[in-house]
């Protein structure tokens, strides 16, 4: 984790309820800058598969890309382009799913893709998807 954003949701009907409870407790909201993928991440670069890990934590995931040219900026594929980062990141998510819905189906002996093979199911999938 790089860095944490907390505040509290300024709520007028908060403030007007909130005097007949006994304990009160307002609305919050936490951004999380978990670093994203690199080059590589798959092999250990970086956070590796940990960078999932970390996304499945949370309640909803809110992604920023580089849109602009900066020499301080080390970009994955060499050059800006945030379409396909984007779609690097949504599919790594896709995959992510998947694997759960492995472990958790095979916990349950239930397998989506009788008849294929782990990995032609996944594609299959993700064919379907785009």
């Amino acid at each position: 984790m790089l860095g944490l954003l907390r505040f509290q949701i300024l709520d007028s009907l908060f403030f007007l309820n909130s005097a007949s409870l006994k304990r009160a407790v307002p609305a919050s909201i936490e951004f999380v800058d978990i670093a994203g993928l690199v080059k590589g991440a798959s092999q250990g670069e970086g956070l590796g598969n940990k960078f999932l890990w970390h996304i499945r934590q949370v309640d909803s995931i809110l992604q920023v890309v580089c849109s602009f040219e900066d020499n301080d900026i080390v970009l994955v594929n060499g050059k800006v382009d945030p379409k396909t980062d984007i779609d690097v990141i949504n599919l790594k998510l896709v995959f992510s799913d998947l694997d759960q819905l492995y472990y958790f189906r095979r916990k349950q002996k239930i397998m989506p893709w009788k008849g294929f093979s782990r990995h032609l199911w996944m594609e299959n999938r993700h064919n379907q998807l785009h």
